[in-house]
């Protein structure tokens, strides 16, 4: 995403992600974050203004290694008093406390600042003419900054009173020297470029950028050709070079192409008039790959150039991307081919890389039967914002023996944070990852030459990260049942471990973003290690030892990073020191509450309940369940005792249990036990489907007698104590405005019955049938010649620039207007054609060449197709999870991190159901709806978008399924029958269970999401589709009974 680009993404996760950027890093009004008054205030200091400036530093970006003399160039302007020196102060500030202040920055609120104490002190005498506005520029030389890594500010005061902010710089930690890409995190290129192309600037930040420890930075360029056969080099060579100078690797984003290439002489119209294609057409797909062989025969330099990898475009999403790319994917294809083809030709070792999600890296070159052939075209899958709850991309790219790389999720604004989220994402599989925008790190005073000028925490915090983990691949998380989190890198004496007491939900919150989420509630809490031997050598988040000839170390178990090493006793002794420390104050297990999969006055009936010790030690107490009215259990309570990191699974006989119409039991469960305490109190249901055939007519009276479950939009985050489940339909006497429904299942030996009730107070007019499907309504054709060509009687009106005032005015004053806005509103396609500007876009071409045409744009989108998808809209979506451990096309990695740690498949087989637009029969002759496959085994997983190369078997209308939805007022009922010839790897018999997750998606939200309240699931990207929305886990098990 460029910070430089504002509008909205293609994909919903992402959207309004550039609006964040757009102003840049600053805070009220234009303070950065490190200047904002609370801050300022925490290091005791002025804001800084043009009265006594930093000039420059004796090192590129401030960053000095232990050793170096601290010597800053400051210019000084005399006022009304006589100015005969300056004091000169270094305070060292952090922000290890993952605090904020109030606004909003750069992703997130702007972080606050802690002083950990004033280091040094300078008085400087100056010379500066005695007259009010003269001014002097001199160096101090040796400013007393200690050796001790950290971050710094500097503070000025004229004749040692009123300090005020100067500048800020870093004792940072020495890198390896040469190229080496493998460094983990990964640098951006909007650092080198954003507000400056002087080349001195550009090198002067590269250099900046290499003494932190960044060794590789993704950068996006265009296709420099204004002319054909004319290659612009200048701005290139200007920046690959200044890489190349600080041994920094690029990966290339290949964006824009020239005007001269494209259908109407400039970019293209698409969906939104702020988001035009700037693709060539096809004909030029081979000056594309030339293009492509002779940028990477001036850059790689048989290695020893800056080249590393070529990537095509930045977020080429499907419909809208914010960087141009607004085409499908046959012309995404077409294009990469070339890159393949090209860089390949100049050295096998130029990697290609695509598609800046795992999502539409599938989607693109995953989908139809040539899988084999189309990913050969790709070496490295990319991923922006794609954090672990949804993160599956690298168990793809291993499959495939590829590698996976994250070059953008900018969501590291603290200190803090870089350690949690790069270990979190490293341990999912990522070969790098790109955790900052440039303002996170970098910032400017009144006066600076370059906007990224100052560093801050962050800079810090990657500079140590780099240092002490670059050329240690993450090898595995130590402990796959308990506390502490231990990541480690590197192997055998030359491993070191990052240490965390809890897991940062990145890009989120939730708490079940995270693994054993009844953690994250949790404050405080310590862990105690032993080190009498002195054999543990611990540091703190900025690199400096800690607690050395401490014979005992405790810790606090929070979001705070620790580096662990052990030279002479390698990770078996870190591994085990940690294993038997002393974990105190922590919540001690767990309770996962199951719900019933019979009656609860069936014999038999249990209460089922899994409790897992969360310690890294045995612990034993009393375990208490709570039963509501009319349920009594046999044994209410028991003692129970867990080995560390243990789960129980408990089954509790009822003695009795009485139904009630809700199908709701409010249960409550308690541990009380050595390590401490814990409790959970949830709704628990009767997850059961009963066998017999139904008539699938919409008239849901033969379901009378079968269980369901209740999702109401107002329960879902709600405190189950607070939350009173009612029967369907009293509930939808009791809030007609509201949105909540009933969903239940039934069997035979030829159907799986699904029944839905949903009360809807929006309406909504349906889908197109994806079976009979017209793909080729969302793109650019002949057809739109003839549109813009019916507004050409105004065409003065067309091409008028309305975001003129006086323009505007002037227009709309003009005789025609009033006819031609009646033309607009009584034709959605002429006013389609004036709102995306594809009408004015079109006169100006054909003034200049008569023969433009925009059937020569058919590869580029004129409207979204997103409306269109199985979960677009008011559609009933389902998820089964039958198959044990099954991975399409995937490689787990449960030996290296705990199973759920990141996304993982879980559903098996997923549809939809809709009504459709055409209100007529189906391929099956149900009339009005669609029952659609989205996901079944054997088939890939894609999003269906037009023109996408589809499968033998994939997604498709559901053969033999019966289907009714049909609308009631403000009750939307669905009635689905799926045969077992569809559900062909399930085979049903009495008794058995299987995962079950449900949602039903509006139009006009809140869409009715199960499973949300359940201490069984958690949040993950790969239940239902699409994959970027992580769901519910499909964790909650259902049975087929008589």
């Amino acid at each position: 995403m460029r910070a430089t680009t504002c509008g909205t993404a293609a994909m919903p996760w992402r959207i309004g992600l550039a609006l964040v950027l757009c102003g840049g890093a600053m805070a009220f009004g234009g303070s950065p974050d490190l200047l904002l008054p609370a801050n300022l205030k925490t290091m005791g200091c002025a804001a800084p203004d043009r009265s006594l400036m930093f000039v420059r530093s004796s090192q590129p970006g401030n960053v000095f290694y232990p050793g170096d003399s601290v010597d800053v160039t400051v210019k000084v302007t005399r006022g009304k008093a006589p100015l005969k020196s300056i004091t000169l102060e270094a305070v060292e500030i952090a922000t290890r406390q993952n605090k904020y202040l109030e606004g909003w920055s750069t992703m997130s609120a702007p972080p606050a600042v802690e002083m950990l104490g004033k280091r040094g002190r300078l008085d400087v005498p100056v010379a500066v003419e005695n007259r009010e506005g003269s001014t002097a520029e001199f160096e101090v030389k040796g400013l007393p900054v200690p050796s001790r890594y950290g971050t710094y500010a500097v503070t000025i005061a004229p004749n040692g009173r009123d300090p005020q902010f100067l500048c800020t710089l870093l004792r940072a930690h020495k890198p390896i020297d040469g190229f080496y890409v493998d460094a983990p995190v990964f640098g951006e290129g909007q650092f080198l470029t954003h507000d400056s192309q002087k080349p001195e600037h550009i090198r002067q930040r590269a250099l900046a950028l290499g003494r932190l420890g960044i060794k590789g930075a993704r950068i996006e360029l265009g296709w420099s050709e204004p002319r054909p056969g004319e290659y612009d080099w200048r701005r290139f060579d200007a920046l690959m070079n200044a890489l190349a100078e600080a041994r920094i690797k690029a990966l290339v984003t290949m964006g824009g192409h020239p005007s001269w290439t494209m259908p109407l002489g400039q970019p293209t119209p698409a969906c939104i008039p702020q988001k035009p294609d700037h693709s060539c057409m096809p004909k030029h797909y081979e000056k594309f790959g030339q293009w492509i062989r002779a940028f990477c025969q001036r850059y790689w330099k048989d290695g020893n150039g800056a080249l590393w990898a070529i990537e095509h475009w930045n977020e080429p999403w499907e419909g809208i991307s914010i960087s141009g790319w607004e085409s499908d994917s046959n012309h995404y294809r077409a294009l990469m081919r070339q890159i393949a083809l090209n860089a390949r030709a100049v050295d096998p070792r130029i990697k290609t890389s695509a598609a800046c999600s795992i999502m539409n890296t599938e989607d693109k070159f995953l989908s139809g039967e040539n899988r084999d052939e189309l990913i050969g075209l790709v070496d490295l899958f990319t991923d922006h914002y794609v954090p672990p709850r949804t993160s599956y991309g690298p168990m793809v790219a291993k499959y495939w023996g590829k590698e996976s790389t994250d070059t953008e999720t900018w969501i590291a604004a603290t200190e803090v944070l870089l350690p949690q989220i790069v270990c979190q994402f490293l341990a999912c599989g990522q070969d790098r990852m790109t955790p900052w925008h440039p303002a996170m790190t970098y910032f400017s005073v009144p006066g600076s030459p370059m906007k990224h000028q100052m560093p801050n925490p962050v800079a810090l915090a990657s500079n140590v990260f780099n240092v002490f983990i670059t050329g240690r691949k993450f090898q595995r998380i130590l402990f796959h049942g308990h506390l502490p989190w231990a990541f480690q890198f590197g192997e055998s004496r030359d491993a070191v471990v990052v240490f965390f007491g809890k897991l940062y939900a990145p890009h989120g919150g939730s708490p079940k973003d995270v693994l054993w989420p009844q953690l994250q509630a949790h404050e405080g809490g310590t862990i105690t290690l032993d080190n009498a031997d002195g054999r543990l050598e611990i540091h703190d988040i900025a690199g400096n030892r800690e607690f050395e000839k401490q014979k005992r170390v405790t810790l606090p178990m929070d979001h705070l990073s620790h580096y662990i090493r052990s030279p002479k006793g390698g990770i078996e002794l870190i591994e085990r020191r940690l294993r038997e420390a002393r974990i105190e104050g922590m919540r001690p297990v767990e309770i996962l509450a199951r719900d019933f999969t019979m009656a609860v006055d069936a014999p038999g009936a249990a209460v089922r309940f899994t409790v897992h010790n969360l310690l890294n030690r045995p612990i034993s107490g009393t375990l208490t369940v709570t039963a509501p009215a009319g349920i009594r259990l046999k044994v209410p309570s028991t003692r129970l005792k867990l080995e560390a990191g243990q789960r129980a699974n408990v089954t509790w006989e009822l003695a009795v249990g009485k139904p009630t119409p809700s199908n709701a039991y409010l249960f409550g469960f308690a541990f009380d036990g050595d390590a401490g305490k814990a409790d959970l109190r949830e709704h628990l249901n009767v997850c059961v489907a009963r066998k017999g055939p139904k008539q699938v007519d919409g008239d849901l009276g033969d379901w009378a007698d079968d269980l369901g479950v209740m999702v109401d939009a107002t329960l879902q985050k709600a405190d189950p104590t607070e939350q009173a489940w009612m029967p369907f339909l009293k509930a939808k006497d009791a809030q007609p405005a509201g949105s909540f429904g009933e969903v239940k299942l039934a069997w035979d030996e030829r159907f799986l019955y699904v029944a839905a009730r949903v009360n809807d107070p929006s309406d909504s007019p349906g889908h197109q049938r994806l079976a009979t499907w017209d793909e080729d309504q969302y793109f650019r054709s002949a057809k739109d010649d003839a549109i813009c060509e019916r507004l050409r009687p105004y065409e003065k009106l067309v091409r008028a620039d309305l975001r003129n005032k006086d323009v505007a005015a002037k227009t709309k004053a003009d005789p025609a207007w009033p006819a031609y806005q009646k033309l607009l509103e009584s034709d959605p396609e002429l006013k389609a054609a004036v709102t995306t500007n594809a009408a004015r876009v079109y006169f100006e071409a054909k003034a200049r060449n008569p023969k433009a045409t925009f059937a020569d744009a058919a590869h580029v989108y004129k409207r979204v197709p997103w409306n269109e998808a199985p979960w677009a809209g008011d559609t009933l979506q389902l998820g089964f999870d039958v198959l044990p451990d099954y991975y399409r096309n995937m490689k787990p990695d449960t030996g290296r991190v705990p199973h759920g740690f990141h996304a993982m498949p879980d559903t098996d087989y997923e549809y939809a159901a809709y009504a459709c637009l055409d209100g007529g029969p189906g391929p099956s002759g149900a009339e009005g709806s669609e029952l659609w496959r989205i996901l079944a085994p054997d088939a890939p997983r894609t999003h269906y978008y037009p023109r996408q190369p589809r499968p033998k078997f994939g997604q498709g209308p559901v053969r033999g399924g019966q289907h009714v939805v049909k609308r009631e007022g403000k009750l939307t009922v669905y009635e689905l029958a799926i045969p077992w010839s569809e559900l062909k790897r399930w085979t049903p018999k009495a008794g058995q269970t299987f995962g079950f997750t449900f949602r039903v998606n509006n139009n006009q939200k809140p869409s009715l999401v199960y499973g949300a309240d359940k201490s069984a699931t958690k949040t993950n990207g790969l239940s239902l589709h699409p994959y970027w929305e992580a769901k519910p886990s499909c964790g909650i098990r259902w049975a087929l009974v008589e």
